[in-house]
């Protein structure tokens, strides 16, 4: 079968160790062994990611490729998609060893991080490991009930000496710690690593990472220690498309366009605001609701900050008549989020990187299409079938200061300030507007992508098994 690589990333399929750069159209050549071989090679032909630009009818696993591409389709708006049924997530694997796991980071703040600690803390202890958590200082964003689970796990007696460190954290901020084993579980969102990163890497005996695009940039600075993938995920009990409405008021428009990030230029809140002031105007029945806090603090100060970034986007468009826009600076209990998305018609996000981006995954979760920038870790889950991609332009250097945080000086993403991105993403919104069978199409084959791949079951699985290799192997050494 011959291919062309579309996505303008380099794709790597892990269970063959294969890497299929972008040659800006250069035809590849896959054999049907390797076809045979390797899922992820036909999942990126079905999420075309790979195009068909040529196949062999009498060779059966390219003609099966052939069916599944012909079966896909994007329906006419009078067009009403089949009920889905969707797959049950996987169980929860038990372990019956006596492991000590001390896990540190931080844990009360409302954010990622917060949330992917407290998620792998939790399910690592219902598995049956013996988990202390040992807290990073940071401002406390929880109520009584998100702290209280947490707050137990504090207090679990450990070996002081013979436990394995998992130490989960940004790298700039790890610290040397004990620990018979120390790992580094961390994610990288640019397409280079800062050397601060690379020594923090060298503390520790192994690097975990939230996603393989994090995974297979850090291989390529680091040789001599182990590299695991450990997927994020999402709380498949919680966020669900059943159940209460945020109620506005005032009320919003009818259809709404809700965005999900920290305020801060990597999550490309200029993108968006660009396209969709030019997009729309206040005939159109549309909001765009951005739900988000300053990286800083969330002081009156910071709230301001977020308005004059807005006011000066919107100052581009000096003689046009607007579209409706709200923001939202407050902590959302997380109990309330799914509440919030499913007031909302459309999830869109036009980051320059993300580690793997939860928002997204949750909003999927209670029924709303994606509209989201195809690079860095969010490429483990975006598909054309499954979302309104957005094809990044030239990958840059940034400039020291744009990011406003040091780390990310100098270092690579996705620029996004053609005409060609602009283009995409009012297109993809003028059509997530627009089509709602084309949407519950691509939501529910994301539905099915999450439950296959990424809950926090995947996350807390994938850790024991590892963590059980880890203690044999201290075993054997003792």
């Amino acid at each position: 079968m011959k291919v062309r690589n579309i996505s303008k990333n380099t794709l790597y399929a892990e269970d063959i160790d294969l890497y299929v750069p972008f040659k800006n159209g250069e035809i590849e050549e896959l054999s049907p062994d390797i076809l045979k071989k390797s899922k992820a090679l036909r999942g990126f032909i079905l999420g075309r990611l790979l195009e068909v630009v040529e196949h062999n009818p009498q060779e059966r696993i390219e003609a099966s490729i052939i069916y599944l591409l012909n079966k896909q389709f994007s329906p006419k708006n009078n067009e009403e998609p089949a009920e889905a049924v969707f797959p049950d997530p996987p169980k929860l694997k038990t372990c019956e060893d006596k492991i000590d796991v001390k896990i540190h980071g931080i844990f009360y703040d409302a954010g990622g991080y917060g949330k992917v600690n407290r998620n792998l803390a939790l399910k690592l202890s219902e598995s049956g490991l013996n988990v202390k958590v040992v807290p990073k200082r940071s401002q406390n964003q929880l109520n009584e009930d998100e702290i209280a689970p947490i707050a137990k796990l504090e207090k679990t007696e450990i070996s002081p000496r013979n436990h394995i460190l998992i130490d989960s954290i940004i790298p700039s901020f790890a610290e040397m710690s004990t620990g018979k084993y120390r790992i580094l579980y961390t994610t990288i969102e640019s397409y280079t690593v800062p050397e601060q990163f690379i020594k923090c890497c060298e503390m520790y005996h192994e690097i975990w990472t939230t996603c393989e695009f994090a995974t297979n940039i850090l291989k390529k600075y680091i040789k001599d220690k182990p590299i695991f993938t450990i997927p994020t995920g999402v709380d498949t009990e919680l966020y669900t498309q059943d159940g209460p409405r945020f109620d506005f008021k005032p009320n919003i428009n009818n259809f709404v366009f809700v965005s999900v990030f920290g305020w801060n230029y990597r999550k490309g809140y200029d993108v968006l605001l660009k396209a969709y002031l030019d997009e729309f105007d206040s005939s159109d029945d549309v909001s765009l609701l951005i739900v988000s806090r300053y990286q800083y603090g969330t002081t009156k100060f910071h709230r301001n900050k977020i308005k004059e970034d807005i006011d000066k986007i919107m100052a581009y468009f000096p003689n046009k008549s607007l579209p409706h826009i709200v923001r939202y600076s407050q902590i959302i209990p997380e109990k309330q989020m799914p509440q919030l998305y499913r007031a909302a018609d459309c999830f869109i996000l036009t980051t320059r990187g993300e580690s793997m981006g939860l928002p997204p995954l949750e909003a999927s979760m209670c029924g709303l299409p994606v509209i989201m920038t195809n690079c860095s870790g969010q490429q483990a889950y975006l598909r054309e079938n499954n979302a309104y991609l957005i094809q990044p332009d030239r990958i840059e250097k940034m400039k020291p200061g744009q990011m406003k945080i040091h780390y990310w000086d100098d270092q690579e993403f996705p620029i996004l300030n053609s005409k060609e991105v602009h283009d995409q993403v009012k297109k993809a919104m003028r059509t997530a507007a627009t089509n709602e069978a084309g949407n519950k199409i691509k939501n529910n084959n994301m539905k099915e992508m999450i439950l296959n791949n990424f809950t926090w079951n995947h996350t807390a699985n994938a850790a024991v098994n590892r963590l059980k290799e880890i203690s044999k192997q201290i075993e054997e050494k003792s």
